[in-house]
C-alpha cells in the first residue's frame, strides 16, 4: 500500500541489527509511481545494476542502482494493474503480470 521506493545497503542494515543502532537512512529513495508499488526486480550487472518496479498504477519503472538520479530511466504504461515483474539479467527484457492474468513483455 507504498508507492515509495527504498533501497538499504544489505551491510548497513545487519550492522544496525547486531549493534541495535537505529536503522540506517535508505541509499536510494524512489517516488515516482502513484500508487502500490506491487512488485520489484534487480537485474545485477555490477556498477550498471538494475531495478524495475511494478505498480497498481499500471506503470513498469526502470532505475539505475548506482547513480544518484531521482527520476526512472524508463518508464512504460501497460494499461492494467500490474502484479509482479522479472527483469531478464543482459538487460534486454522486462517481464510483467498483470491483474488480469496477461504477461506483458
Amino acid at each position: 500500500e507504498d508507492a515509495i521506493i527504498n533501497v538499504w545497503s544489505f551491510a548497513r542494515l545487519l550492522g544496525a541489527a547486531e549493534t541495535a543502532a537505529p536503522a540506517p537512512r535508505p541509499f536510494r529513495t524512489w517516488t515516482a509511481h502513484t500508487l502500490s508499488v506491487t512488485a520489484l526486480a534487480v537485474a545485477e550487472a555490477g556498477h550498471a545494476s538494475l531495478v524495475v518496479s511494478a505498480s497498481l498504477d499500471q506503470t513498469v519503472r526502470v532505475w539505475r542502482l548506482a547513480e544518484g538520479v531521482k527520476e526512472a530511466v524508463h518508464a512504460a504504461d501497460l494499461g492494467a494493474a500490474l502484479t509482479c515483474v522479472a527483469a531478464d539479467p543482459t538487460h534486454a527484457s522486462v517481464y510483467a503480470g498483470a491483474s488480469d492474468g496477461r504477461v506483458l513483455h
